[in-house]
């Protein structure tokens, strides 16, 4: 009997392959395409030759430091039943614990929507405090700043959640300029004795 070789079809679609990623005592599988497609980091990362593939499959990708909120966050973007329904809708908190990964991992445009998303929406003082929270994650000094603008011309005191939230600098900022608004008013309504 003839023996047939196939060709290897299989190494011509390694973007399908199966990767399992660990954080914390979580495993996520997860198509290897989604991830290479979402970061550079992980595309580079992956198109390194792993030996055979069965041996990488064994291993999982431990992410040290991320939170499992955060990618149960990007997996339930990504894996949705109905692909044509609107993107869900995340809280604050689940959108912070997304922009740390996507930051973390280059995910360009998922960092750049939130943002978006996030300053769009931004009226309530507790979104503003999260706006500011999200310019400490990816480091951008100008909505920062833009920010702290903001909430200083709503005159809100944050809370000490709020305050250990935004950070000393933030913090002071605000409460400086209302400090200063106060001070204003006094010295112009001098006393009535």
């Amino acid at each position: 009997m003839e023996r047939i070789t196939l060709p290897q079809v299989i190494s011509f679609f390694s973007w399908l392959y199966f990767d399992h990623l660990q954080v914390d005592d979580v495993l996520f599988k997860v198509h290897r395409y989604l991830l290479t497609q979402s970061s550079s980091v992980f595309r580079d990362m992956l198109e390194i030759p792993q030996g055979e593939q069965n041996q990488v499959e064994q291993q999982p990708i431990l992410l040290t430091g991320d939170s499992v909120e955060g990618w149960s966050t990007f997996f339930e973007l990504h894996y949705r039943d109905n692909p044509w329904a609107p993107p869900p809708t995340f809280s604050d908190q689940r959108m912070l614990a997304l922009l740390r990964i996507s930051h973390k991992y280059c995910m360009i445009k998922i960092q750049d929507e939130i943002i978006t998303r996030m300053r769009l929406s931004a009226s309530r003082t507790d979104q503003l405090i999260n706006l500011i929270v999200a310019a400490d994650i990816i480091g951008s000094k100008e909505i920062w700043r833009s920010t702290v603008e903001m909430l200083k011309v709503t005159k809100p005191i944050p809370t000490f959640e709020q305050s250990k939230l935004i950070g000393l600098e933030a913090t002071y900022s605000i409460l400086s300029d209302a400090y200063l608004h106060l001070n204003s008013i006094h010295q112009s309504c001098p006393p009535k004795w």
